[in-house]
């Protein structure tokens, strides 16, 4: 592995960028851009998933998008779809333009959020020619009223940051919430989601960094409405969940085949 760094809208991204075990200088390579969830950096699962997949002859990269992690960028911690969908493009980007990289050959794994980034991403760029998505969560606009207790909870938020965005273009100074809580209703994800729970490491293989807190001024957020899908929080094996993401993959591949 070896630590790299790219541009993304003139922001400086730091990534790991992982080598298959026989890798051979002068050979092509297929690559993966791997992204995970809310809030997580490069070590996390995105980088699990990285190195794994680098096992099975890929170059894969895992970056820390833009205000979290090594990576420049503020405010910090702001969970922005669109600016981590222009992130991924970069990315791919950056990874077309290294010697050891098959361009015709570069895929993206999401996982959780960034199984709907990736997706967004990928309908918008041809240099992708695949797409695999673990545990995704797809949100729009409605799906986002059942995350966050209907359109009381969505408005409640929204007002939030906006006072938040309001109080940052006037003093640069940054309001903060929990990314995660069980008794904070005003948490970025409220309830028993263990896996971001401040806790040490144990089966998820890496210990949880310290990204603690989630930017207020996230109104991009909840009211995205770009990924265009249903939400599904539902049991996985449940054939509604199942028609749902078929269609947006459908969207998004028709979307991709037509540019």
């Amino acid at each position: 592995m070896k630590k790299v760094a790219f541009e993304s809208e003139g922001i400086e991204l730091v990534g790991n960028l992982f080598y298959p075990p026989e890798y051979s200088e002068g050979k092509p390579y297929p690559a993966v851009v791997v992204t995970g969830s809310w809030t997580t950096v490069k070590e996390q699962m995105a980088g699990l998933y990285a190195k794994r997949l680098s096992n099975k002859g890929y170059i894969t990269l895992a970056f820390d998008f833009r205000g979290f992690g090594e990576s420049g960028g503020r405010p910090r911690f702001y969970e922005n779809p669109g600016m981590k969908v222009e992130d991924i493009k970069n990315a791919v980007g950056f990874l077309a333009s290294l010697p050891e990289v098959d361009a015709q050959k570069i895929g993206l794994l999401g996982i959780c959020a960034g199984a709907g980034y990736s997706l967004v991403a990928a309908s918008g760029d041809k240099r992708v020619k695949a797409v695999v998505t673990v545990a995704s969560w797809l949100h729009d606009a409605e799906a986002v009223k059942l995350f966050y207790g209907g359109e009381a909870g969505v408005e409640m938020r929204l007002k939030a940051a906006q006072n938040a965005r309001k109080r940052y273009e006037q003093s640069g100074e940054t309001d903060y919430v929990p990314t995660i809580s069980t008794t904070d209703g005003s948490a970025a994800m409220f309830g028993e989601y263990d896996y971001y729970q401040p806790r040490p490491r144990r089966d998820r293989g890496v210990e949880q960094r310290e990204v603690r807190d989630h930017v207020l001024g996230t109104v991009a957020d909840v009211r995205s409405d770009e990924i265009g899908a249903e939400t599904d929080r539902a049991d996985p094996d449940d054939p509604l969940r199942r028609r749902r993401a078929a269609r947006l993959y459908e969207k998004v591949f028709r979307r991709h085949r037509h540019r």
